[in-house]
């Protein structure tokens, strides 16, 4: 009795190597279509420039300091050193009331002297992305957001709590 071997061939191709094929090119294109991953900006919403006026709230400042921050002064970011607007005010505010216990008297509201809170309102250029929100220098600006600033006398991290556009003049 003679035993038949069956070969296949090998190399050729079929539909299953064109299903996988067309499978990843698929995949391919859905990843470049939502990820971006070449950041060429091609899928991208426009942004649109704006004035924005943003307030940060640096609490726990010394009286030491209360005088460095003044209107004009640069606002850099402490990482980048980019540029994130000029000051366009500052105001300071004593910081806590807090319960404090006198043997005495009892539990007592008392106005502690120091530290301070500085509300410091900033002007920048900035743009206006839908779905992202304001950016300055390529950082988001958002209420809540918490940045370290530098200022030419001073450095302190606060808490963005306020941001409103500034309407362009002749629009």
């Amino acid at each position: 009795m003679k035993d038949t071997v069956v070969k296949q061939k090998r190399g050729a191709f079929n539909l299953v190597d064109a299903v996988l094929l067309a499978v990843a090119a698929i995949t391919i294109a859905l990843a470049v279509l939502f990820l971006d991953p070449f950041s060429l900006g091609i899928f991208r919403a426009e942004e649109e420039s704006v004035t924005l006026s943003y307030t940060v709230c640096i609490s726990g400042v010394d009286g030491v300091y209360l005088n460095k921050i003044s209107e004009g002064d640069t606002v850099l970011d402490a990482v980048t050193r980019a540029s994130l607007g000029n000051v366009s005010a500052a105001i300071t505010e004593q910081s806590h009331q807090v319960l404090r216990y006198d043997e005495r008297l009892g539990g007592v509201m008392q106005t502690v002297p120091e530290p301070y809170d500085v509300w410091v309102t900033v002007t920048a250029e900035g743009a206006f992305e839908k779905g992202i929100g304001y950016k300055v220098a390529g950082k988001r600006i958002a209420v809540g957001g918490e940045y370290t600033l530098l200022f030419p006398n001073f450095a302190g991290k606060g808490y963005c709590t306020a941001i409103r556009e500034i309407p362009q003049e002749g629009l």
